[in-house]
């Protein structure tokens, strides 16, 4: 499974976008860097 997994491009999880390869399994970059907050029971993303 490990070895399928890092030959995809572009994991869509619930909190990220992950691109793992062989030497990176964890695959987070930048652009999955965000905070969130809870506001009158919404999710809200800080600016």
């Amino acid at each position: 499974m490990r070895w399928t997994l890092t030959r995809r491009a572009k994991h869509y999880l619930n909190n990220a976008l992950s691109t793992t390869s062989p030497t990176d399994h964890n695959g987070y970059d930048e652009r999955s860097a965000f905070l969130t907050e809870v506001d009158g029971g919404k999710f809200r993303l800080v600016p």
